[in-house]
This record gives C-alpha cells, structure tokens and sequence, in this order.
C-alpha cells in the first residue's frame, strides 16, 4: 500500500480460558470489535466489523491457551464492508497458525 499499517496481529498467551465475545465487549483499546458477534467455529471466536479473536487452547512454554486478535486499523466501527474477508481470514489464518505452535 503507502507505507500506513491497515493492521494489526496481536499474539497472546495466558493460564485462563478467556471469552472472546466478552473481550470484544471489553472497550479494550486493543481489543475492541464493533458489533461483535460468536463466531461458530472448532475453537472459540469472536468477529466484528473491524477485526476478529479467537482461542484455543495450546498448551506451550508460554502458557495454557494462545489468543490471536486481529483489528483493521484506522477502519470505521460502523462500516460491515470487510466483515466476510475477516471471517475468511481466521477461518484459515487462526488454525494454520496454532499448527505451528506445538500445542501440547
């Protein structure tokens, strides 16, 4: 593009099972999707107009569970356009990105 970050991929890992709706909801800076909703998935999952997270748990040296949050930076909350693609993405990028975790 132009050099500007359209966005941006947070890793986290934690020793509680955590709610990615309830994280969605939070009003976290970092976590904060517009109009979240469940996302019925393998694992658990929230999307939004703006970004996605999703769980599991992975068992590694880190921690107990691994969270990948993706947020579209500087989008409009209210704008569903990029809805769909998020989805897509996480469908493929979540799983694919847990495989090479080594979750135990």
């Amino acid at each position: 593009m132009n050099g500007k970050d359209v966005l941006s991929v947070r890793f986290a890992w934690h020793p509680d099972a955590v709610d990615p709706y309830k994280i969605a909801q939070s009003g976290d800076s970092i976590s904060n999707l517009a109009e979240p909703a469940r996302l019925d998935t393998g694992y658990k999952a929230a999307i939004g107009n703006n970004g996605a997270i999703s769980t599991v748990q992975c068992r590694t040296d880190a921690g107990f569970y691994f969270t990948l949050t993706l947020l579209l930076q500087k989008s409009n909350p209210a704008d569903r356009t990029h809805r769909k693609d998020i989805e897509k993405f996480m469908r493929v990028y979540f799983p694919a990105t847990v495989k090479t975790l080594g979750c135990a």
